[in-house]
């Protein structure tokens, strides 16, 4: 449903495969297998800082966004993170003291995102329909056509009936329907102007994530050998104009519906030399992930 348990993350990782036949036994269905093998310490200590931005200022604007005499949307992309690994020491004991038995790798990075909708555009009440207000006159505000591709519909001849001019009376009004068709935002565009529209708006919103990744590896003996990886994220996903995907000429929700995402995954392996012509690897995975 959209999301991964684990983004493998290039500068968390030492090696990517992709495998499109000849699976082995460990991976034996296709028709496609993408796997990573996570980076490890070392005898040495090594750590690395990074920080890749992309703003929007360097951006051209979007064709439909010009000829809709929208300005470019303010999208904005900071990812700071970092690295270090190396043997794993306890001071004052001998424990490891000629590197060689434990060491640990880490990476943590964070995902600064302000992204947008797209162009929304669609035909929305004007506050005088919201009052109550369906003249001829206040109509003819959404423009010749509107979002559905025809003229804005006209009240028949019953309804002028019992409303004389197109005007309800307020005490008519439901006050509580009102306040819900108040949730809607207000004209902005000229539907003359825009083809139809008289909201024409592009919602930014932030996006927010974290990945932290830790490796250990352990030499039990010449003849054992045992790691383990941790990989967690967490993002805040924002849906300020529908679930998963909208119509096209829907509008913004009066406050975005958030989704609090997270994974976990945790994979260990014990490796045993038995002899040179014999070799047991035992494997543990387990993942959760919550994507509400």
């Amino acid at each position: 449903n959209c999301d991964t348990p684990v983004n493998p993350n290039s500068d968390m990782i030492t090696e990517n495969q992709v495998k499109t036949s000849n699976f082995s036994a460990e991976n034996q269905k296709g028709p496609a297998v993408i796997s990573s093998v996570a980076k490890s310490g070392g005898k040495d200590f090594h750590g690395s800082g990074f920080f890749y931005a992309r703003n929007y200022s360097m951006n051209a604007n979007d064709a439909l966004f010009n000829a809709s005499g929208q300005g470019r949307p303010e999208n904005k992309y900071y990812y700071p993170g970092g690295t270090i690994g190396g043997p794993v020491l306890i001071p004052g004991t001998d424990f490891n003291k000629n590197r060689n038995k434990l060491f640990f790798f880490t990476g943590f990075e964070y995902f600064y995102q302000v992204l947008d909708t797209g162009l929304l555009r669609s035909t929305v009440p004007t506050a005088g329909e919201i009052n109550g207000n369906f003249s001829p006159a206040e109509i003819a505000k959404e423009g010749k056509i509107t979002a559905s591709g025809g003229p804005p519909g006209q009240l028949n001849a019953a309804a002028l009936a019992l409303f004389p001019g197109g005007i309800i009376p307020t005490n008519m009004i439901d006050k509580n329907m009102q306040n819900l068709m108040k949730l809607y935002p207000q004209p902005n565009a000229d539907p003359t102007a825009t083809g139809g529209y008289n909201y024409v708006q592009a919602e930014t919103f932030n996006q927010n994530n974290l990945q932290w990744m830790s490796r250990l590896d352990y030499n039990i003996s010449d003849d054992t050998k045992l790691f383990v990886r941790y990989n967690l994220q967490r993002e805040t996903q924002q849906f300020p104009v529908g679930l998963w995907w909208r119509q096209t000429d829907q509008v913004p929700y009066p406050s975005p519906v958030e989704g609090k995402n997270r994974s976990d995954s945790v994979t260990a392996s014990l490796t045993h030399v038995f002899s040179p012509t014999m070799t047991n690897e035992f494997v543990f995975g387990y993942t959760y992930i919550g994507f509400p």
